[in-house]
């Protein structure tokens, strides 16, 4: 599985997650207020909010040789790091921060248990959460980063 499969397949399971907002597979990058409202606005529930996640490759770190693993046919191992941006507009009045905590383990838990992602070939680390509220295109959002590392038998 190369990198771009490893990324579709992180790609489909965050999609997966009920009321997850908009979901891009690259990092996007904007500098200001108005690109920033057209790529993470969606309507959720009977409201419009700002709610969406972006899947970027952070690279290879780790490559090993294997010897006699009858997983690997090239005795390879690679180890593929991936970090997921999260961002959720914030409302005091609504809660919003346990909401979108509430979310975000939502996005870990389905990448824990993705079988594309856990299978023969492939095997993830359990994601891991940081969270906070943090400015995103000069604007103070809710902030999620997940880590994910997935291991490649080649």
């Amino acid at each position: 599985m190369s990198e771009a499969t490893i990324r579709e397949a992180i790609y489909q399971a965050v999609r997966g997650v009920s009321q997850v907002g908009i979901v891009h597979d690259y990092e996007r990058q904007v500098t200001n207020w108005d690109d920033f409202l057209e790529l993470f606005t969606t309507p959720i529930g009977d409201a419009t909010q700002v709610r969406g996640w972006m899947i970027g490759y952070r690279g290879m770190p780790t490559t090993n040789r294997l010897t006699f693993n009858m997983l690997s046919n090239a005795g390879t191992e690679r180890i593929h790091r991936f970090r997921l941006i999260g961002v959720m507009g914030i409302s005091d009045a609504d809660e919003s921060e346990k909401t979108f905590a509430a979310l975000a383990e939502d996005v870990c838990d389905t990448l824990d248990a993705d079988t594309t992602l856990h299978t023969a070939r492939l095997d993830a680390s359990p994601a891991t959460l940081l969270f906070d509220a943090r400015p995103f295109a000069d604007v103070l959002v809710h902030g999620a980063i997940i880590n994910i590392e997935v291991t490649e038998m080649v």
